[in-house]
């Protein structure tokens, strides 16, 4: 007996495991999506393909111009924008569950409001900065923003940005499957006004944005993203492979070409069945150490492109090995002058340093991973000079001098 209930509960919770959303392609609605609009009309007003009853309107010189699938809207930054309908499903609330997504190629680095649901919830980016900002509007009407860094919107090209929020009032910010950012926002009511929402721009009055904007999807749930790739960096002894649940495809996709390049030399070229595109492809020492990419286009039956989605890759092995080789000198360094009272403070933050570094090598962080140890390497360097330890004793005998002048070590 107490085996069939726990064979029911693992079923049940196998079940309730959200799939991955295929972000890469065109949506079609679902009983979660509150409103979506693929854009590929030429009316100025367009109404959503889910059931509630919600359009959305080209305003001020916003153009019908190409998107990421088919056509899109161009907006010129200086009052263009796209303007949803009032509704009361948009009328989102504080602990409410939601996801917020769209393609956006920015054309330029400045500051511009990209969502704005139901004068409620705000998304903000500026690319020169690779900064975004998350902003909740609280009952009594000021806004409570929040400000994400290492946001890799990039101008010139289209990117797939999704904004989840959930019952905790949690809002995770990701880019192209990757979960980019992360932040949260206290309880302050939900703001009685609004049911409207924009899209290029604050509240459809200012931060206009520049570029183009395709497939916008609002759900009343969290959807699940993730990378096409299982990995960024490969290392020796792993093979290239798609992040794909091929059951959760659609059932236009027969088959997919996958293109490995460095620049623009193609270094591998293979169209995969759809039965096999979430198997190992290759042997993914063919990748290049740097700035390498992966070209996959989703084909349909006759062979017709549906979609192609580029994501950089590199094969991280040597530079992988040279940061374990800067990790194994860190340690020594803290060995050394563990019993050294007068260096306690930056020891220990050295050995923090080193903890976090471990943290960066697991997720095989390469960007961070050299900040950080280049932060690190610097107190090192202080601590294994003896730099520390002669400035500390200096301070200890100036702090025992009598003086009435400012001395500072």
């Amino acid at each position: 007996m107490k085996r069939s209930i726990l064979l029911l509960s693992l079923s049940l919770c196998i079940r309730q495991t959200p799939a991955a959303e295929n972000w890469f392609l065109p949506y079609q609605p679902d009983d979660h999506t509150i409103a979506l609009f693929h854009l590929d009309g030429d009316d100025e007003k367009q109404r959503s393909a889910a059931k509630p009853d919600i359009s959305i309107v080209f305003k001020k010189e916003a153009a019908h111009e190409a998107g990421r699938f088919g056509k899109g809207a161009g907006l010129n930054g200086r009052g263009a924008m796209l303007l949803l309908t009032k509704h009361d499903a948009l009328l989102l609330k504080n602990d409410q569950e939601f996801t917020v997504e769209l393609w956006c190629k920015p054309a330029t680095n400045g500051d511009a409001g990209l969502i704005s649901i139901g004068t409620r919830f705000y998304l903000h980016i500026m690319p020169a900065r690779r900064t975004a900002t998350f902003g909740y509007r609280a009952a009594s009407f000021p806004i409570r923003f929040f400000s994400m860094s290492n946001i890799p919107i990039r101008r010139n090209q289209w990117n797939h940005v999704a904004l989840t929020h959930d019952k905790n009032r949690v809002a995770r910010l990701y880019v192209n499957g990757n979960l980019v950012g992360e932040t949260s926002h206290k309880n302050e009511g939900d703001y009685a006004k609004g049911g409207s929402g924009s899209f290029g721009a604050h509240d459809g009055w200012s931060k206009f944005f520049t570029g183009w904007i395709d497939e916008i999807r609002i759900s009343n749930c969290i959807r699940e993203f993730r990378p096409l790739l299982t990995q960024k960096n490969y290392l020796p002894g792993e093979q290239l492979q798609l992040a794909l649940d091929v059951k959760s495809l659609p059932a236009e996709v027969q088959s997919a070409k996958v293109v490995v390049r460095a620049g623009r030399k193609r270094l591998f070229e293979k169209t995969i069945p759809r039965a096999q595109l979430g198997q190992p492809i290759t042997d993914a020492s063919i990748l290049p150490e740097q700035k390498g990419a992966v070209d996959v286009t989703f084909l349909n039956a006759d062979g017709t492109s549906l979609a192609t989605v580029s994501e950089g890759v590199a094969f991280a092995g040597k530079a992988m090995e040279a940061v374990k080789a800067r990790v194994a000198a860190l340690k020594k360094t803290i060995e050394a002058t563990k019993d050294t009272p007068e260096v306690g403070q930056r020891h220990a933050g050295l050995a923090l340093f080193v903890k976090r570094i471990k943290e960066l090598i697991g997720r095989r962080a390469l960007v961070s991973l050299d900040w950080h140890l280049k932060a690190a390497e610097r107190i090192a360097n202080a601590l294994g000079t003896g730099e520390t330890a002669y400035r500390a004793a200096l301070r200890k005998v100036c702090r025992s001098m009598k003086s009435d002048r400012d001395i500072r070590v």
